[in-house]
This record gives structure tokens, C-alpha cells and sequence, in this order.
């Protein structure tokens, strides 16, 4: 039964280390061999082979009337050693040393019993050199060679260029019959979507282990690419955006899709905007402004994650070709699936805290959403410290790095001790403090941030995302939102007036605003009872906020 180590690249190296030992110190560095082998047996043997080839180069020396035994020793050693290996690609190199040896006690034997030419002093020394010249031959066992597969393709038109990623390094081809030279035994592949005008080819199989000679990728011929305004962001899968390998899809949100990536062996989240009409209940964004969002999210807003670990970390950006836009803003879909804007971020693999309505929850729920908003405030207070408003501040955008758990005593266990990290994300719809407000979330964000952006009465204020606090600790608290549902009716009459040019959308929202109502609260502490109300009357800060849970939840 194997018992060696298992991680190819450590076994290589111990291997390689025992020989280089083994020059001067032979037991020590045939145990380690032995080891580097994999298996009892082969401990054994190469163990048995360490002794013996300590006598063969120690033994002259101390008493030169030994040497006929140290050739005989030496012979034994090299069979042990042979025995020992199990792999026949590194087995062979064993019988080099068998073959060695037995030169040796040939030699021996003749200059011994017949000829006398060559003095014992000197026979020694050839013992040693032949000794080291196995070493050698050990060494070239363990070198990483390197083998050629076949790949043939089908189903694919002549002459279409199709890409392959093999243990990291990418290949473009035409032929469908290509070879490759790859150095691991088993290396890793990932073939991509291929595209021609609005036909895509889809690959089968699209990733996986070489364990061959020759690997055999089906493509299939996929119909026409849906409408932009009908888009299947899962078209991405398996497919390349710039230097990234989507791997799968993660969320459609109100103004974009966000994907999982990878480059290399990191994994990280990427943000493609959509390019549609956004739908009621979600983030309303104009395409015209996609340029101007994916910029500022990038280059404003990477200092401001730099300074708090509260907020999603942001790592690159698409060169951004505004024809490319207008032609997909026209139809042309495939340009969307090849090269859609983007910027790549944080993966935050623990979900969004929306998600955690889903747990069963006490009287003491209120302690898991104190957490909550209380490292939202503290992102927040760096944000307009910085001199921006997020203007989308709602549960589906309060994040977790990894998975804060199912039960309410793991979730707050997890949230108090630091195991997870809330993060706020989507920073696209932040604006400077005094800029023209042109998002909204009509569920969590104030009625004056809705005006802002239809009447441009005002710019961005810092107490617009206080509110968006407020509304989203009351869902997470009651699972519901704060106006009654009359009001978000109107709100979106007036939406969809504005967005046809209809001027009764101003009645609507003034019609809202008597609808605009707070609720009656008192199933919770006082004093989280009267931060809500501060923060939903928009009378208090951020830095005041998280403050004040920290006093109340120690």
C-alpha cells in the first residue's frame, strides 16, 4: 500500500535532495529516497541499499583489505536499489546501476586474479567514481521530461480559430489536428467558446484531464445569440473575457450580471453591466452611462477600498471600446458575449445578506443585523469621508466573504468573531457628494433620492445612504419594507411615466410622498428602536451609527 508522498512536485525535490545527499552520506540519502519512492517496500529496499553502500564507500578506507567485499557490497546495494523502484519510467535508470556495479566487480575480479594493472589504492577511487556516476544517473531519473498529446477537433469550419488552455498557458490553432508538448503527467485543460459572426461552436468536453495521448474536443453548432434585451448571461460560461476563464454565473442583479472567474489559480467576481432595460423593484441605470460608471467604480473607488476592509476590493477594469457599446446597444449580441464591459473584483463566496431571511430566527435575530449595519456604517463613513455617496445601499449588496453559516447562533458566532467579513459591494452607482444622482432602488432609497434623479433638484447627499441603511436593517429585521405597498405602486407609476416622457409622473410623486409613511416599532430594544428611527429620518451619520451599536451590542 502507497504510503509516500502524494504531491508530485515535493516527491521530485526530496528525490532529487536524497541523491545529493547520498554522495556523502548514503544511508541518510537512500531513506529519503526511499521515501521520495512511495511505498513500504521501496523504503525497505532503498534502506537495505543506504547500508550497503555506506560499506562500499567507507570500508576501503578504514581497512583496504575489505575492497573484495565493498565490491560485492556494492552490487547487493545496486540490486536493493533497482527493487526498490516501482515506476518503470524510473526503473529503468536503476538497471544502469546494476549494469555499473557489475562492470565494477568484473573489473575487479580480472585486475584481482589475472592482470594486476591497476593498483588498489586506485581501484578505490574507481569504486567511488562509479559510485557517483549512479548518483548521476539518478539525478537524470527525476528530471521533468516532457511528453507530445494529439488533440483532433470536430465540428468545427476550416480555418476557424479555436484557443485551448493547458495547465495555464494558452494555444491558438486552426487545424484540426495539432500536437502539444505538455511536462506534467496529468495536466489540466479548458477549451473556450468559439465564435463566428452570430454562431457560437460550444465545446465538448470544455475542460477536464489529459490522462492521454490524444484528447478529442465536439463542437457543436449553437443557434442564433439571443436579443440583447433577452440575454442568457450563462452563454458566457465557458467561455474567455479578457484574460479571465468564466466559470460560472453568480447573480443577475438590476443593472448587471457578476460572474466567477478565474486567472490562474485565483478566483475572483466579474461585474459586466447590462445593456437592457432594467426591471421594477431594481436599480435603474442608463446605458448611456457605461463608461462612466465602470471608470468611476474603478479608478474613484479603488482608494476608498483601500482604506477599510468593509468594502469589496476592486482589481481591474476592461479596456472599454465605445463602439463596441453602441454596436451592442444595436443588437450586435455577439459582441456582448466576446468583449462586454467589465470590471473584476473580490469574490465574496459567502453569499449577499438577503440570503440570510432564509434562517430561522428568535427574539435575538436583532443581534446578527446590529452586526450587520454596524460594518455597513463603518464602510460608509470611509465612503463619504471620502467625499462620495454609495446611493445603492440594500441587502443584496451587503456581502460575506465566505459562508457566515444556517443557524442564528452560527451566523452571529461567525459575524462576532471575525471568521467572516461583511463587505459592501456594488460601488458603480456612487456618486460625489453634490453630483448629479441618476440610480435609484425605489424599495430602500428616500423618496429624495428618487426626485434627484428625475427633477435633478439635487445632488448626492451622504443621508440618502443613511436612509438605504435604515431601509435595509427593517427588512432584515422584519422581512419586509418600510413604506407600505401603496407607496412603491405609485413610485413606479411615476417610474414609468418618466421613462416615457409622460409629465404626470411629478402628480405621482407627490402622491407618493403622503404615502410615506414610518411604521410603528416596538418588538425590538429602545435603543435600536431609535437608531431606526434616526436613520430613516435621515437625523444621524454614519460614524454615529456603528458607534452606537458598538456600545449597545459589547
Amino acid at each position: 500500500m502507497g504510503r509516500g508522498i502524494k504531491d508530485d512536485k515535493v516527491r521530485i525535490a526530496l528525490a532529487r535532495n536524497s541523491v545529493f545527499v547520498s554522495t556523502v552520506i548514503p544511508f541518510i540519502g537512500y531513506v529519503m529516497y526511499g521515501i521520495a519512492l512511495g511505498s513500504l517496500s521501496s523504503i525497505g529496499y532503498s534502506t537495505l541499499a543506504g547500508i550497503l553502500y555506506t560499506f562500499t564507500l567507507y570500508s576501503p578506507f578504514l581497512l583496504p583489505p575489505l575492497l573484495s567485499l565493498s565490491a560485492i557490497s556494492y552490487l547487493l546495494a545496486s540490486i536493493f536499489l533497482y527493487k526498490a523502484f516501482k515506476c518503470k519510467t524510473v526503473r529503468k535508470y536503476g538497471i544502469i546501476t546494476v549494469l555499473l556495479s557489475i562492470s565494477y566487480v568484473v573489473l575487479y575480479t580480472y585486475n584481482f586474479f589475472i592482470a594486476e594493472l591497476i593498483q588498489e589504492s586506485i581501484m578505490i577511487w574507481i569504486l567511488i567514481g562509479f559510485y557517483e556516476i549512479g548518483n548521476i544517473v539518478q539525478l537524470l531519473a527525476w528530471r521533468t521530461g516532457s511528453r507530445t498529446i494529439r488533440i483532433k477537433i470536430y465540428g468545427l469550419p476550416d480555418n476557424l480559430k479555436w484557443n485551448i488552455n493547458i495547465d495555464g498557458k494558452n494555444y491558438t490553432f486552426t487545424s484540426s489536428q495539432v500536437k502539444v508538448k505538455v511536462r506534467k503527467k496529468n495536466p489540466s485543460f479548458y477549451v473556450g467558446n468559439v465564435l463566428e459572426g452570430y454562431n457560437i461552436y460550444l465545446p465538448k468536453p470544455t475542460y477536464g484531464i489529459i490522462s492521454s495521448n490524444l484528447l478529442e474536443i465536439y463542437f457543436t453548432k449553437s443557434s442564433r445569440l439571443p436579443d440583447i434585451n433577452n440575454w442568457d448571461p450563462k452563454l458566457w460560461i465557458g467561455n474567455k473575457i479578457g484574460d479571465y476563464e468564466v466559470v460560472d454565473l453568480i447573480a443577475i442583479g438590476g443593472s448587471s450580471y457578476i460572474l466567477k472567474v478565474r486567472k490562474g489559480n485565483m478566483f475572483y467576481a466579474m461585474k459586466i453591466p447590462k445593456i437592457n432595460k432594467s426591471a421594477p423593484g431594481q436599480t435603474r441605470i442608463s446605458t448611456n452611462n457605461i463608461i462612466l460608471d465602470l471608470s468611476k467604480e474603478f479608478i474613484n473607488l479603488q482608494e476608498v477600498g483601500s482604506k477599510t476592509k468593509n468594502v469589496v476590493q476592486l482589481f481591474a477594469i476592461s479596456e472599454i471600446d465605445i463602439n463596441n457599446i453602441i454596436k451592442i446597444e444595436k443588437g450586435e449580441s455577439y459582441l456582448y458575449l466576446a468583449k462586454p464591459p467589465y470590471i473584476v473584483m473580490e469574490l465574496m463566496e459567502g453569499g449577499n445578506a438577503l440570503q440570510l431571511l432564509n434562517a430561522k430566527r428568535s427574539k435575538n435575530w436583532y443581534r446578527i443585523v446590529g452586526v450587520l449595519i454596524r460594518d455597513v456604517a463603518k464602510a460608509l463613513d470611509v465612503i463619504h469621508s471620502s467625499g462620495y455617496v454609495h446611493l445603492d445601499v440594500k441587502p443584496q449588496n451587503i456581502y460575506f466573504n465566505r459562508s457566515p453559516g444556517n443557524e442564528e447562533k452560527e451566523i452571529l458566532s461567525n459575524l462576532t468573531s471575525g471568521k467572516v467579513t461583511v463587505k459592501l459591494g456594488d460601488l458603480g452607482s456612487a456618486r460625489k457628494i453634490g453630483e448629479d444622482v441618476r440610480e435609484f432602488t425605489e424599495f430602500y432609497c428616500p423618496i429624495d433620492q428618487i426626485e434627484a434623479a428625475m427633477l435633478k433638484n439635487k445632488g448626492a447627499l451622504p443621508s440618502m445612504d443613511i436612509f438605504a441603511l435604515g431601509a435595509t436593517a427593517y427588512k432584515l429585521l422584519f422581512d419586509s419594507y418600510v413604506y407600505p405597498k401603496e407607496y412603491y405602486e405609485i413610485v413606479e407609476r411615476a417610474i414609468e411615466d418618466f421613462q416615457m416622457g409622460r409629465g404626470s409622473y411629478l402628480n405621482y410623486l407627490k402622491m407618493a410622498r403622503q404615502y410615506a409613511v414610518l411604521p410603528k416599532i416596538n418588538t425590538i430594544p429602545s435603543w435600536l428602536n431609535n437608531l431606526l428611527y434616526d436613520m430613516l429620518l435621515q437625523r444621524t451619520n454614519a460614524r454615529a451609527i456603528y458607534t452606537t451599536i458598538e456600545y449597545n451590542l459589547c
